[in-house]
């Protein structure tokens, strides 16, 4: 799943540049470009990246920004698709996304080792033959290959795979050394805590010594360039959570790249509690985000905007270049996103992208009308 690839580039970047912070800007992330389409996007000898603009993806093989191909449109690869289709059998379509018990007409609708039998994604080889949590029921998991039943909140535990999907097994109250099962950001402040999000980031606590805290974390000065013979020769740098960012040639702040002041924590804290309640609520696990998936279907605006809010730290999430744009590593989110009218925060896509949209799906419409009218004149 092109999500999933492009999630683990994303984190492995992330981890590298750890060990960037005191060299020189051009070691560190290089300088954006926003392109249109038939312009060069592919690797380049520069120091310069090419990100397609919204809408567009790069063709590997002419190495151009080219458009996103709409639902039921046809493709080569899943990076044409627009959203976040996927390229089956020649086809943007929907697949790998309907979960145990869930209505289905093909079997490469349904998540993992689930097939389409009778009209219901289920797991053919019975609940004692299971290798994903998936292939069981919501309250149920994977265990040495069969399917057991999860343990209730506020029930003892001794692993996290044994809770409900959305909670976390750990010591959550104070002098009582007994691990339960307790939903992800439930803890107030003083509580115990094992994880970042067993703690409610939504007030903008985070797991500090096994407690849930206010950090007063420091960020470095808008005006300190991490890329000055000065800086560089005195040693210093970035914090540690920071990174050195080029933003001209020889100049380049510190930034982060993911929440950690107490407002960002906040802000992006508050829409992942929503969406994780709501997943909750509803029953969904994440089996790839489809549009149509249990997930995006009853929990899309908290899913859409939990990724504005917290991606938004991310260099790969947009570059002035492109007037704030979603670079290409959310823009399939973004476009799915819009199209299913939740937004992207304050990103409006670009009038020509969405008459370009629109066209493509009324193009595929009419060619399916016309071929079925000849077909009923024959």
């Amino acid at each position: 799943m092109k999500i999933i690839t492009s999630s683990i580039v994303v984190l492995l970047l992330v981890c590298l540049s750890s060990f960037v912070h005191s060299e020189e800007c051009k070691n560190a992330y290089n300088e954006y470009v926003c392109v249109e389409i038939d312009q060069f996007c592919g690797n380049s000898t520069s120091t310069i990246n090419y990100n397609c603009k919204y809408g567009l993806y790069c063709d590997d093989e002419t190495s151009t920004c080219q458009r996103t191909v709409a639902l039921n449109g046809s493709c080569t690869t899943s990076e044409q698709c627009s959203s976040q289709y996927e390229c089956y059998d020649g086809e943007c379509i929907e697949i790998d996304y309907l979960q145990f018990g869930e209505t289905c007409k093909e079997s490469f609708e349904c998540n993992g080792k689930l097939e389409c039998n009778n009209g219901t994604c289920t797991n053919i080889y019975g609940l004692n033959n299971c290798t994903f949590n998936s292939d069981c029921p919501y309250e149920q998991y994977c265990l040495s290959g069969k399917c057991a039943v999860r343990t209730a909140d506020g029930s003892t535990c001794t692993d996290t795979l044994q809770c409900m999907p959305q909670s976390s097994c750990f010591n959550a109250t104070v002098g009582v050394d007994t691990p339960i099962c307790k939903p992800f950001y439930s803890q107030a402040l003083d509580s115990p805590c094992s994880l970042d999000m067993e703690c409610d980031e939504s007030l903008g606590l985070k797991c500090i010594n096994d407690t849930c805290q206010i950090d007063p974390i420091q960020l470095s000065p808008a005006s300190f360039n991490c890329n000055s013979t000065a800086s560089v020769a005195q040693n210093e740098t970035c914090f540690y959570y920071e990174m050195c960012v080029c933003s001209a040639e020889a100049t380049a702040t510190c930034q982060v790249q993911s929440p950690v002041t107490t407002d960002q924590v906040k802000k992006c804290g508050a829409p992942s509690k929503a969406h994780y309640q709501c997943m909750a609520t509803n029953k969904c696990l994440s089996t790839g985000q489809m549009p149509s998936s249990c997930e995006i279907s009853k929990c899309g605006q908290t899913y859409c905007d939990l990724k504005v809010n917290c991606d938004q730290y991310s260099l790969f999430y947009s570059s002035p270049s492109c007037s704030g744009e979603p670079n290409s590593y959310p823009n399939y989110i973004a476009q799915m996103c819009i199209e299913l009218g939740y937004g992207y925060g304050n990103f409006t896509p670009p009038a020509s992208s969405i008459a370009n949209s629109l066209s493509s799906s009324i193009t595929i419409k009419l060619t399916f009308v016309l071929f079925s009218l000849i077909v009923f004149l024959l």
